[in-house]
């Protein structure tokens, strides 16, 4: 069992998995800590990733093209540790869109930061 405690130190240490640049606007619900539920910008490219609250106007129009995740910081947790397929928690999403999403590296195997 995992759990995302804070998004604007946890995703930021991802990137992509080859080169390019791709920006998200995460919608993230969490009903337990408030600083992790709201409208993020997420930049990503090879060397790392960047995560701004709402997103300013000079990001989104240099986006080539942005998709909006909504998502619970349950899924979002289960598919950045690897363990759910993007196409399995958001099955409506667009092709195009997976094969964005496919470009991040995430958590693959056991990984453990803390231990409570």
């Amino acid at each position: 069992m995992g759990r995302i405690t804070s998004v604007r130190e946890f995703l930021p240490v991802f990137s992509l998995k080859e080169s390019g640049v791709l920006t998200l606007r995460l919608e993230i619900e969490d009903k337990l800590i408030p600083e992790n539920e709201g409208s993020f910008l997420w930049s990503l490219d090879e060397n790392g990733s960047s995560l701004s609250m709402g997103g300013g106007q000079e990001e989104l129009q240099a986006a080539q093209r942005l998709w909006t995740l909504k998502a619970d910081i349950g899924d979002l947790t289960a598919w950045m540790f690897g363990c759910e397929e993007a196409e399995t928690l958001w099955p409506d999403m667009p092709e195009e869109m997976r094969t964005d999403l496919d470009k991040i590296q995430k958590i693959q195997g056991i990984w453990l930061d803390e231990i409570v």
